[in-house]
């Protein structure tokens, strides 16, 4: 909600596979006054300390960014941001640096963006077995991850994994449990990641997760 007005600011697609984009909504609409015209959507609006712009993710297919829209001008690329922050929660002074993942080495960023949930990164799907270097197939409502050694299903619906273990098949849960974003499946990289031998880092003080190294 607007600190000084009767008025909502929110992300949301227009259809399931289409990008979010930020809307302001009047209380019992349901259509908003669209604010950005990013090509690839944004996500993730927080206010500004002063009540009267908003700092949100503009998607981008090489890197998101952070940018800051005062309600009466234009969006501009926020001072300070680097390419790749997707999180936009807004501290008086500076904003907050969005989660940074690193896959055996290598910067990942991906769309939609990787969600920071208590110490726990989101990843889409498909983007984890790209990554992992795992073969991903659909089966109904499951999803089957594989790689030479090692195979799981991956069941969104439920939040579990079936895993075949030497003592005969386990369902485990998985925490954060799974959410759909625009239409992708987010998962949980360090419970995956961890099922398939690798070893998985969190460094709270920069936000960063690493896996494999």
């Amino acid at each position: 909600w607007a600190p000084s007005e009767s008025l909502l600011y929110s992300a949301r697609g227009e259809a399931p596979n289409e990008p979010e984009r930020i809307y302001r909504l009047a209380p019992g609409s349901d259509r908003g006054q669209s604010l950005s015209d990013g090509p690839d959507g944004e996500t993730l609006p927080a206010w500004t300390p002063s009540g009267k712009g908003l700092v949100f993710a503009e998607l981008r297919r090489s890197q998101p960014r952070l940018m800051v829209r005062p309600l009466d001008d234009r969006p501009r690329a926020l001072a300070g941001a680097q390419d790749g922050d997707t999180e936009p929660t807004v501290l008086p002074g500076s904003a907050t640096r969005a989660p940074h993942l690193y896959v055996l080495g290598r910067r990942v960023f991906s769309l939609p963006t990787p969600r920071l949930i208590e110490q726990e990164l989101l990843l889409p799907l498909d983007e984890l077995a790209r990554q992992l270097s795992l073969e991903l197939k659909p089966e109904n409502d499951r999803f089957l991850l594989s790689s030479p050694q090692h195979s799981i299903i991956v069941e969104p619906v439920t939040g579990e994994v079936a895993i075949n273990t030497a003592v005969g098949p386990e369902r485990r849960g998985l925490v954060p449990p799974p959410q759909t974003v625009a239409g992708v499946v987010m998962v949980p990289l360090r419970q995956l990641a961890e099922l398939f031998g690798l070893k998985t880092s969190w460094d709270a003080g920069t936000r960063t997760m690493r896996v494999g190294g």
